[in-house]
């Protein structure tokens, strides 16, 4: 199993129209055809924790997991609650979201708009290392039947019908986008505190 369901009933349409109508600048491309904008950042920033310099690669061209985590420690992107504040595209819709995943003890931070365009792939990544709690709760707004969430072992589509999936990404993962539309998911860090999840709780570390 690669994520647990919340069947939370969002209403993805409105929330992906209020970001096409609230939105002013590009989306950040940080990897080939993998681009995006904050939603809650350190500062407010459309871009802010946006940085491809947090991932260090090898010699082989692959992720070095020890030094990428040390550097996002260091840019403040591992579960930060400094992750808070609201950027200019933080719609009605989206004060929705917050809301209702705040109120489930989950405490929120590091909201971002991803963008995985058609036929594009991101690199195999993990977040942090196995024994760091790393959640990550995501939203799918507009996807096809060829976008997959990938882990080592498993390899899963999400459909945008309202439903989240918390993932843990301290796994090696990647998602890719075989098909002719682009995905869109609301993705964010989130801290199971109250045990909510299943599977996820942060009591359980």
């Amino acid at each position: 199993m690669i994520a647990e369901i919340w069947k939370a009933g969002f209403n993805v349409q409105d929330i992906y129209q209020s970001i096409i109508k609230a939105s002013t600048q590009e989306a950040r491309e940080v990897y080939p055809g993998y681009q995006g904008w904050s939603i809650l950042s350190e500062d407010g920033g459309l871009f802010s924790g946006w940085n491809a310099e947090a991932v260090v690669f090898n010699d082989k061209g692959e992720m070095d997991l020890e030094k990428s985590y040390a550097k996002k420690k260091e840019l403040g992107l591992i579960n930060d609650l400094k992750h808070i504040h609201p950027t200019e595209l933080m719609t009605p819709e989206l004060e929705k979201v917050v809301a209702l995943v705040s109120s489930k003890g989950l405490k929120p931070c590091r909201m971002r708009i991803s963008v995985l365009s058609a036929g594009s792939e991101l690199y195999w990544h993990s977040d942090a290392p196995k024994d760091v709690y790393s959640v990550r709760l995501h939203i799918p707004l507009l996807t096809n039947d060829q976008a997959f969430f990938e882990t080592e072992n498993e390899r899963e589509h999400f459909p945008a019908n309202g439903d989240a999936y918390f993932i843990k990404v301290n796994q090696r993962h990647r998602v890719v986008n075989y098909g002719k539309e682009d995905r869109w998911h609301l993705i964010m860090d989130v801290t199971d505190t109250e045990g909510f999840t299943q599977f996820h709780s942060a009591k359980d570390k």
